[in-house]
């Protein structure tokens, strides 16, 4: 049995971002970070310690993909998730800077592997938020 891990890092990153608000005393609960879009930008987020909560150990993982907005060329967040075990996929923001394909692409590679990786007795993990 093997785990296939798919990850929305935009989703992931902003609702990390209103849980550390909530955790830091910047909002009264989590919903009201979320409501009012009150963010701890300080927040980190730990890529080693994300694919080991939703994947397991990475014997334990057959596919492990990161999904996001393409970075500026000197940032090393996509590297430091490669490091991690995570294949990572990015696309470019549109003219208005909003991020568009990840949410379709995440779906579409999840129907695709399921036909050509997936086996009796494996997993799909997907790891998003409450968008």
């Amino acid at each position: 049995m093997a785990n296939l891990l798919y990850v929305d890092n935009s989703n992931v990153w902003i609702e990390g971002m209103h849980v550390a608000a909530f955790s830091n005393g910047l909002a009264p609960d989590v919903w009201s970070a979320v409501k009012n879009k009150i963010c701890d930008q300080s927040w980190k987020l730990d890529f080693g310690k994300l694919f080991q909560f939703a994947g397991g150990n990475k014997t334990d993982v057959r596919k492990a993909a990161l999904f996001g907005s393409r970075p500026p060329q000197n940032d090393s967040v996509w590297e430091a998730a490669r490091r991690n075990g995570f294949e990572v996929i990015t696309y470019d923001r549109n003219i208005a800077n909003h991020e568009k394909k990840i949410d379709t692409d995440i779906v579409a590679t999840m129907i695709e592997d399921s036909y050509e990786i997936l086996k009796p007795g494996d997993e799909m993990t997907l790891v998003s938020g409450v968008w």
